[in-house]
């Protein structure tokens, strides 16, 4: 409850950052602002790079400094910056290895809506999609319960790709989002 407390006061703050017209812009680009299960993401550049460097490090800076002012002792947040998007992630519990707080992943996320929904993801046929670092969890996790799962990942950045293609041999890589959309309204097309 207290987790989830914080994050409504992070949403809410992030929120209200994006409606002042300096940082409008980066509700508008790549992710936008995103509130996720156990999860929120801010986009601080899209895939043209049309922010100026210099812009988008200083927003990172600004969002940062809201996780700070909200988790000041880091015992409900981990960032991960992609460079397009910053990936604010709930910590869940501590690693039994390494006695540290382990952040929520998108792994996490399959696994509770498998459990919850009774999708029955080990039977099979899997279909996930993604394109940055933090997906390749939910790969993973399909794939320890399903050989059938296939993978497309909407990315040009060659480690991603290396790193997909080691959890699942039947991953697909597009280099834009809209040949993901057409490639998923032709699935459902199908008879």
């Amino acid at each position: 409850k207290a987790k989830q407390e914080k994050l409504n006061i992070l949403n809410h703050r992030l929120c209200d950052l994006v409606k002042k017209p300096e940082y409008e812009i980066y509700s508008l680009i790549g992710s936008g602002l995103q509130f996720k299960f156990g999860q929120t993401t801010i986009a601080r550049q899209d895939i043209y790079n049309s922010i100026p460097e210099r812009e988008s490090e200083s927003f990172l800076n600004l969002v940062t400094a809201i996780v700070s002012e909200v988790d000041p002792h880091n015992e409900f947040f981990g960032i991960e910056d992609t460079g397009k998007d910053i990936e604010i992630i709930l910590t869940i519990e501590k690693d039994v290895k390494t006695n540290r707080l382990k952040d929520f992943d998108k792994g996490d996320g399959i696994i509770f809506l498998n459990e919850e929904l009774n999708l029955g993801i080990e039977e099979g046929p899997n279909l996930i999609c993604g394109d940055t670092r933090s997906d390749i969890p939910m790969v993973s996790v399909a794939m320890n319960r399903s050989n059938n799962t296939w993978v497309i990942f909407v990315t040009e950045d060659d480690d991603i790709k290396r790193a997909v293609n080691k959890v699942c041999p039947r991953s697909f890589f597009v280099t834009e989002p809209d040949t993901l959309i057409a490639l998923l309204d032709s699935l459902t097309r199908r008879e």
